[in-house]
């Protein structure tokens, strides 16, 4: 992977959201797999939310592909309205998705919910680990990142242009979606800018020996991918403008 001098932090920090996806397969019904998950993890969630999937028919979310893998339930963390957390009978989506809390406490809230879960033996082997982050930006990113988008002499930067990429690295997809003209929601309120959204997964054939440390270790390097790749499309110059921390 190129190098470039990465920051701790930012001090202008775009983040408006990242999660954590694992997708697993259990020995357990599918209609017991939330209770035996929320039991081990009730004392450090607010009582659970049911989630619009739950009013579509049973068949057709076992029967559509893009249900699969949906969450049923949302928990938020007693400790942190910033964190969450979304279980499904086939995945669970641990998620910031307010104010950025850092990695370091994302990680320590994913590090506590999965040791907690790993006594019951609720997942029997792990499918997928994927780390996500959504940057925001107030502005035509274009200009700013290492990336340029023309057609013959004419250049996009200024025109609406999407642009998405696939490519695999050190067995992780990386996936990466850049926008310069997107409307999201920030504090409930319509906001138009910019968005470099970048997912780091990794998908396993049969892992039915899952170690919980070494879940944990793979989150860690996937995270760590995604930020050097991160950094590596913004221009240096632009950076410097983020108020990095080194």
């Amino acid at each position: 992977m190129e190098n470039c001098k990465i920051p701790l932090r930012l001090g202008k920090c775009p983040i408006i959201e990242s999660v954590v996806e694992i997708r697993f397969k259990s020995v357990m019904p599918e209609e017991a797999v939330f209770g035996m998950i929320y039991a081990q993890l009730s004392k450090h969630f607010n009582k659970p939310k049911k989630l619009p999937i739950l009013q579509l028919p049973e068949a057709i979310r076992n029967s559509d592909p893009n249900l699969k893998y949906q969450a049923y339930y949302s928990l938020q963390s007693i400790a942190s309205d910033d964190l969450q957390l979304n279980v499904g009978p086939r995945g669970l989506v641990f998620a910031n998705t307010k104010k950025y809390v850092g990695w370091d406490n994302f990680a320590a809230f994913i590090e506590t919910t999965l040791s907690l879960l790993k006594e019951k033996e609720v997942i029997t082997e792990i499918e997928r680990i994927g780390v996500r982050y959504i940057n925001l930006f107030h502005f035509d990113i274009f200009d700013k990142i290492e990336v340029k988008f023309q057609i013959g002499q004419t250049s996009l930067s200024n025109e609406t242009t999407t642009f998405r990429t696939e490519f695999k690295q050190d067995d992780l997809l990386n996936i990466i979606n850049i926008t310069n003209r997107s409307t999201v929601k920030q504090n409930g309120k319509p906001v138009l800018g910019s968005l470099i959204d970048l997912d780091v997964v990794q998908d396993f054939n049969d892992w039915k020996d899952w170690d919980y440390q070494t879940c944990v270790n793979l989150i860690g390097k996937a995270h760590e991918h995604e930020k050097i790749r991160f950094f590596n499309l913004l221009k240096p110059e632009f950076v410097a403008t983020l108020d990095p921390e080194y």
